[in-house]
């Protein structure tokens, strides 16, 4: 376990699984004029592991980070998810769903940004 004495810790307030795994990438690409942070996590009630949802986050100036938008992935059983950025841009995800059946998804839409069209 690494942890760097010099960063800052920042509190997203994003829902999650407090007893799940969760993913994030780093955007090559900059929107807006700033760097996006992708996660992934389970949101269930009560510890579930499941309703997934990817957040998609501005990285801004002062080193905090905005939740602009979220994107639900799956509704019902997701846990163990990892987000990746493909070579074409698109934004992927993989994760396990019921009965222990693991999923690959790309996030539909044209460039990262238009993948996030519903903001919470």
């Amino acid at each position: 376990y690494f942890r760097d004495p010099n960063a800052t810790e920042v509190k997203t307030n994003a829902t999650k699984t407090a007893n799940c795994q969760m993913s994030s990438v780093l955007c090559r690409e900059t929107y807006d004029g700033r760097q996006w942070i992708f996660v992934s996590a389970p949101t269930g009630k009560d510890g579930a592991r499941k309703d997934g949802v990817i957040y998609a986050f501005a990285l801004e100036s002062d080193g905090s980070m905005t939740l602009v938008a979220s994107r639900p992935v799956n509704q019902g059983a997701f846990a163990y998810s990892c987000l990746t950025q493909l070579k074409d841009g698109t934004l992927a995800i993989i994760y396990e769903s019921g009965a222990g059946e693991i999923i690959f998804e790309r996030v539909e839409g044209n460039g990262i940004w238009s993948k996030f069209n519903q903001t919470e």
